[in-house]
């Protein structure tokens, strides 16, 4: 995984960090007319909450940018 605190990944990305490569990628999509389906997937934060918090990121970005 991508998040800065997973244990498994090694990619050290922020929760903003998420957010705005989700947003980058939904808005060329869209502009691109390109279609996405999104869903959420790994995460292995024993805070569940916070896990939860991550995964709803692209599914808030996709409100955003349509």
């Amino acid at each position: 995984d991508v998040y800065e605190s997973d244990r498994l990944g090694r990619l050290d990305v922020s929760e903003e960090g998420i957010r705005l490569r989700d947003r980058w990628v939904l808005e060329r999509c869209v502009s691109d007319g390109i279609p996405v389906a999104a869903v959420v997937g790994g995460g292995y934060d024993r805070d569940v909450d916070a896990l939860a918090r991550r995964h709803a990121i692209v599914h808030e970005e996709c409100a955003h940018v349509w």
